[in-house]
């Protein structure tokens, strides 16, 4: 190749190359610093739309997970609720068994066990209507068909419903020991009453269970999207590192390589000698 002055293709070469290293140079840098190796569509933007598909879906169920505990912990209240409600009603069992037996006549002792009974009604209608979660009430009748969103997709619904514990739904109002006979036939309404509560209850611990599972599966599905997720978009150090270097002195190469050649210019000027 002749001696140029006005164009010297070689030297345009070397310069070409020596951006190009120190392109890529920044974008290992802009990777290492960031822990992101797709850091704008440039990058990857397959990737990219991949990435930004699953951190949507990771978005909705990280919020489904909370979603899901918190259904769980309303249903825990209600159950607490229930709880006591049972225990209230074991002991109307045994006001209502003393006074099935006849020897309570006295009508003294039947107003005394009678006026324990309305207490103890009192105290169930307390609880219906006070037993809350976030102000939305549990036991009185009106938590019906309520919808929890349980996943990212708009199918994952679950909508749940808790019945009336209070006295006019368990039959209680109905109570009078004011004689034997009708202590027995309240007994048989209390034991009813109890078998009402724990068909809710039953419910109520089913629907927990099912939720346990689903809270499982959704912390499973969120790792796995996450290590698909951090494939796409997280940097490898190490990769990255070795990239780095080798463009860094492939990058110092052309720098020598341009300075050889600018050397080599000078034997212009010895035409001139």
């Amino acid at each position: 190749m002749g001696l140029s002055v006005q164009t010297d293709v070689s030297a345009m070469n070397i310069v070409r190359n020596m951006k190009i290293h120190e392109n890529n140079m920044n974008s290992n840098l802009e990777q290492l610093s960031s822990g992101y190796k797709i850091n704008s569509a440039a990058d990857d933007a397959a990737g990219l739309a991949i990435s930004e598909k699953l951190k949507g879906q990771l978005t909705g169920l990280e919020q489904a997970e909370l979603n899901v505990q918190d259904a769980v912990s309303l249903l825990q209240t209600a159950e607490g609720g229930m709880n006591t409600v049972h225990n209230i009603l074991n002991r109307m069992v045994e006001l209502t068994t003393k006074a099935s037996n006849g020897i309570y006549d006295s009508t003294v002792d039947r107003e005394a066990i009678q006026s324990e009974l309305n207490s103890l009604n009192e105290e169930i209608n307390r609880i219906s209507n006070s037993v809350n979660f976030n102000n939305k009430k549990l036991l009185d009748g009106s938590f019906n068909s309520i919808q929890f969103q349980i996943g990212s997709e708009e199918s994952d619904t679950l909508f749940v419903t808790i019945g009336s514990i209070n006295i006019k739904a368990l039959g209680l109002d109905a109570i009078d020991v004011s004689s034997p006979e009708k202590a027995l036939e309240s007994l048989q309404i209390v034991k009813d009453a109890i078998n009402s509560v724990s068909k809710e209850r039953a419910n109520v611990g089913v629907t927990q269970n099912r939720l346990e599972y689903t809270l499982s599966n959704l912390e499973e599905t969120y790792a796995n999207l996450s290590e698909a997720n951090s494939r796409i978009r997280d940097v490898d150090y190490a990769k990255v590192m070795m990239e780095y270097t080798k463009n860094q002195l492939l990058h110092q190469v052309s720098v020598t390589m341009l300075s050889h050649r600018m050397s080599n210019a000078q034997n212009i000027l010895q035409l001139f000698r």
